[in-house]
């Protein structure tokens, strides 16, 4: 359990005389005991007058030390109305009243504060950016683990301000659950911010001296886009420098002339009367924005000129820019990116635990095969939009141009894929033995590099060009093309290779339905040829569980007779290029599409049979 600190913003307001009284409603048989008293009550007050909070039960006026309110249901919760909106607060609440002061707190698990600080830090949260929401909160169970970032405060883990995270009680959500970031890993903090305005720092910020690692850059390089440009996109402020000084500078007899900041550096210099010293670029925002105003500075990604006497500062972002980019998360999680990867994003380094085990992170849909409607996947709706590399599912579309339009290709084409092949063929397929003499059947469930790559000159690139076009429109799929300068290029992509042709999981799902049920464009007989290639993928291809692997998901005895699909390995990620595995199937009247983090087709293949067979979770 975290103890936390709550509404220690509304006592002082009380205090202040800015609002009236705090009033909390209670369940029916909730007990308060203090002292050696114990009564139920249904509410209990809190005013502020000549210098002491005062407190009330009904009518009745308490005077204690400590008291805690509770209530036998262990679900019980308490109702408090705080700026025109109510509060729900989990029992017990602990109250401790001691020179003066007033601090009241609450329990909660670790998880379930989690997703309730995640939901008070992010506000409302579209259903297709949710994976942001959820990152956020693994991060904040992640905190929940660290002892150094709960000292801030002597009673309690946290308190429910941004110095720690927010939080305003429950969000209806339910507790966040694993994987769960494994802490024992970490050798910093896990921090988070609004938005980087394009530029993330590491922890040096919070401390003078050099920077010790590189932060990751805040792009998606797919799309060439810099994240975290959405809100607060510019920024200025400006400050005479004998005020600066003044707050820089208290107590010392210093003045400051110039200051040197290359957020690259993240180390700030100042220039003054008696030479040159340095303040990390944190500490100097807090400093000024203490007395300026907490958003007169907004973030540490600037630049500072010096004009008229006057400090000029000119920026982008909000925040310390360390860690999680609020706004570059939303970002991600708007393209279908899981929140594993979201946090890799800003974590590279990251590992996961399950059930004390390491575990990766992955992302999965189920469906009818024949009509398309969800039956479950791990995140929202957002994950049909996902679009990641065709890799080799885009040997589907040269299989099913060979079934429609080059029939004779289809069933009398062979190639002899060997350890080393002729230019423009790549020189060896992903098994770099060979596959031998191979055909369509051994080529789809094999996956065969060169089969397809020998194809680019038995396939008239423009007729498969027009062929394309038409198929895609067709079907509802959004892709097209690249362009191929060459017969090494057009080989490639006939096989699979040209990693820059990307498709959305929603596209996936249409192709994969036209393989299921396609129309009389194929013939049955190809159809069925293409059928049981599919199938034998499990049996005989390349998901075949390896005899000498012990990190198999499956067993030969789990292959079901019905499970077919495809496998594709492909290199994506958002700022860093990892390895992703890639499987679209089915089984009877079922469709699967598994995309697997930091694995191979193969492995998102096994991982798509655990899941038809309910061996694992359906949901993270």
């Amino acid at each position: 359990m975290v103890k936390i600190n709550i509404l220690s913003k509304h006592l002082r307001l009380l205090k202040e005389n800015k609002t009236a009284e705090l009033k909390f409603n209670f369940p029916a048989r909730t007990v308060i005991r203090y002292d050696d008293s114990e009564f139920f009550t249904n509410s209990l007050k809190i005013q502020y007058s000549d210098g002491i909070y005062s407190i009330f039960c009904e009518n009745r006026s308490l005077n204690f030390k400590k008291c805690v309110i509770y209530s036998h249901d262990n679900n019980a919760l308490c109702r408090i109305k705080i700026d025109d909106a109510y509060r729900l607060y989990p029992l017990p609440l602990e109250i401790t009243r001691q020179m003066g002061a007033l601090k009241i707190f609450v329990h909660e698990t670790p998880a379930q504060y989690a997703v309730d600080s995640a939901s008070a830090e992010l506000g409302y949260t579209p259903p297709e950016k949710t994976e942001a929401l959820f990152a956020l909160a693994l991060a904040i169970n992640g905190r929940c683990r660290i002892d150094s970032l709960k000292k801030k405060h002597p009673d309690s883990d946290f308190c429910d301000l941004t110095c720690c995270q927010t939080y305003k009680g429950r969000s209806g959500l339910n507790p966040v659950s694993g994987p769960y970031i494994n802490t024992s890993a970490i050798a910093y903090g896990l921090f988070f911010h609004t938005s980087s305005g394009g530029r993330l720092f590491s922890e040096s910020v919070f401390n003078s001296g050099k920077r010790k690692i590189k932060p990751p850059a805040d792009i998606l390089y797919a799309e060439n886009l810099m994240l975290s440009k959405n809100l607060h996109r510019t920024w200025s402020a400006s400050i005479r420098a004998d005020e600066l000084s003044s707050i820089i500078c208290s107590g010392k007899n210093m003045q400051v002339h110039g200051i040197d900041y290359n957020p690259a550096n993240e180390i700030i210099y100042l220039r003054t009367n008696i030479g040159i010293t340095d303040i990390a670029p944190e500490e100097f925002r807090l400093k000024v924005n203490r007395k300026k105003g907490w958003n007169f500075i907004k973030s540490n990604n600037y630049s500072v000129s010096f004009n008229n006497s006057e400090f000029n500062f000119t920026g982008s972002g909000l925040g310390h820019c360390t860690g999680i980019s609020l706004d570059g998360a939303l970002q991600l999680a708007d393209r279908g990116y899981s929140r594993y990867e979201i946090l890799e994003h800003y974590y590279p380094d990251l590992k996961y635990l399950q059930n004390g085990k390491a575990d990766r992170s992955y992302q999965y849909v189920t469906y009818n095969i024949h009509n398309g409607n969800i039956k479950s996947a791990s995140t929202g709706a957002s994950l049909l939009e996902r679009r990641i590399p065709c890799g080799s599912l885009f040997k589907l579309f040269t299989v099913i141009y060979l079934a429609s339009e080059r029939p004779d290709l289809f069933f009398n084409y062979t190639y002899n894929c060997s350890a080393e092949n002729p230019h423009p063929l790549p020189d060896h397929c992903w098994d770099r033995k060979g596959h031998g003499p191979t055909d369509i059947r051994s080529a789809i469930y094999n996956s065969c590099n060169i089969y397809f790559a020998s194809l680019y000159n038995e396939i008239n690139k423009d007729q498969f060009t027009k062929w394309f076009n038409r198929f895609v429109k067709s079907r509802g799929i959004s892709m097209r093309l690249p362009e191929t300068k060459n017969n090494k290029e057009w080989s490639e992509l006939l096989a699979g290779l040209n990693f820059s042709t990307d498709i959305s999981v929603r596209d996936i799902m249409a192709l994969t339905m036209y393989i299921h049920n396609p129309d009389n464009a194929i013939s049955s007989d190809a159809s069925a040829v293409i059928s049981g290639a599919l199938k034998k993928t499990f049996t005989e291809g390349t998901a075949k569980p390896a005899k000498n692997r012990t990190d198999t998901l499956i067993e030969p005895a789990a292959i079901s007779p019905e499970i077919w699909g495809k496998t594709g390995t492909v290199i994506a990620g958002t700022n860093s290029h990892h390895s992703y595995g890639l499987f679209t199937g089915g089984s009877n009247d079922t469709g699967i599409i598994v995309i697997l983090r930091k694995g191979k087709g193969t492995d998102a293949a096994h991982l798509a049979l655990s899941l038809m067979n309910k061996k694992i979770p359906e949901k993270l």
